[in-house]
């Protein structure tokens, strides 16, 4: 994200009223309105916590509202590629102008990614955007306690015996793939190749999962997946994980 002095400008000539905030002011007053946006969300599919991007904007319209403050954003540049035949990625870079309550402004832009099977790809991609534009800018606390937090898309693994990091803060533990525990009789496929080893199935799908984290392609991709393939994501072979991996901007 970049901010630079001329992406600044003045309220319009004769709007300003010395009795009203300038934008920095106002801006000032809404960050410590903010209430602190934990990782209250879980991705199920991937398993590991995450702040959506409704928690923040929740958290901030109202303290704009207050404070007389509003959001422009604007696409400024947009660049979709193909991956394999199912994959769309859309990278985009996008200007948010925070207006203040006597018509100044600050700007900054930010750049956003993400990828999709279907047709969202451009609309995860402005969430990625707007999601860090209103972290960085207006600096949310991510508890009640500190604002050290990455927002990683992926936990970290927790050293071995460790469950917590610190009291009273849980750490986020490593994913626990479905792959690794046998799937009912009902639900197994009624054959798999002899070559699909499960040892090579198991990395195969945590690959492709980890990848979909990095992407920003967590939501939906369970469903996604059997949109393509044909089967339920717990069924799906070597090949077709390595598949959605690499369409997902994995390396060979």
């Amino acid at each position: 994200m970049t901010m630079t002095d001329d992406q600044t400008a003045a309220a319009p000539e004769g709007a300003a009223d010395p009795a009203v905030p300038n934008v920095f002011q106002a801006l000032t007053r809404v960050m410590g309105d903010i209430a602190p946006v934990g990782k209250d969300q879980r991705n199920e599919a991937q398993k590991y916590r995450f702040r959506g991007i409704d928690d923040l904007m929740s958290a901030v319209a109202g303290p704009m509202r207050r404070h007389g403050m509003f959001l422009l954003p604007t696409v400024i540049d947009s660049r979709a590629e193909r991956r394999g035949e199912k994959m769309t990625a859309v990278y985009l870079t996008m200007r948010y102008r925070l207006y203040g309550p006597n018509g100044d402004y600050v700007e900054a832009t930010v750049p956003g990614e993400a990828s999709d099977f279907a047709d969202k790809a451009t609309n995860k991609a402005m969430s990625a955007a707007l999601k860090y534009f209103l972290l960085q800018v207006f600096m949310i606390p991510v508890d009640a306690k500190s604002i050290d937090d990455g927002d990683r898309h992926h936990p970290e693994n927790p050293p071995a015996g460790q469950g917590r990091a610190r009291k009273g803060r849980p750490t986020e533990q490593e994913p626990e793939w479905e792959s690794s525990r046998p799937a009912p009789a009902q639900q197994r496929p009624a054959a798999r190749p002899a070559a699909d080893d499960p040892v090579q199935r198991a990395a195969a799908r945590s690959a492709m999962e980890g990848q979909a984290a990095l992407a920003n392609f967590t939501s939906g991709l369970a469903d996604q997946f059997q949109a393509a393939y044909g089967c339920p994501i717990e069924q799906g072979t070597t090949a077709q994980y390595m598949e959605a991996y690499r369409m997902m901007g994995g390396k060979p």
